[in-house]
């Protein structure tokens, strides 16, 4: 069933640069939240849930993966979609990430139309 409001994201990542270009091309059809810290997501996953979350793996702190088990462990974020976003390309990555339960792997930098796809994807939406 489409979604009849604006569905919302959240980014999660440290590098306000590659948060910037990713709220960028996201556009105007989704409802935009950036966070620059894991745990700051979390705390306003619980009362506010995002419909998808683009997760950075490697940030301070918590990472992308403390994230995604964050969340699977909270229960008002049941079953929100995790995509994966990392600039590693070590061999097994993607494998060991979606192993984790990451919806999607996108490698940065993210090409356009690969990101509007895994988020439509994520929402249950098809390409138009």
């Amino acid at each position: 069933m489409p979604i009849s409001r604006r569905p919302s994201i959240a980014i999660v990542d440290d590098d306000p640069v590659d948060a910037r270009l990713t709220r960028h091309l996201l556009g105007d059809d989704y409802i935009v939240r950036v966070f620059d810290r894991a745990v700051d997501a979390l705390s306003e996953f619980v009362s506010a849930t995002p419909d998808v979350v683009l997760c950075d793996i490697m940030m301070p702190n918590w990472n992308g993966p403390h994230l995604l088990h964050a969340i699977r462990n909270t229960p008002e974020c049941l079953p929100v979609p995790v995509i994966a976003l990392t600039g590693l390309r070590t061999p097994g990555i993607e494998a060991r990430l979606l192993e984790l339960g990451f919806a999607e792997v996108l490698f940065k930098p993210v090409e356009p139309d690969v990101l509007l796809a895994a988020v439509r994807r994520a929402l249950g939406l098809t390409a138009v």
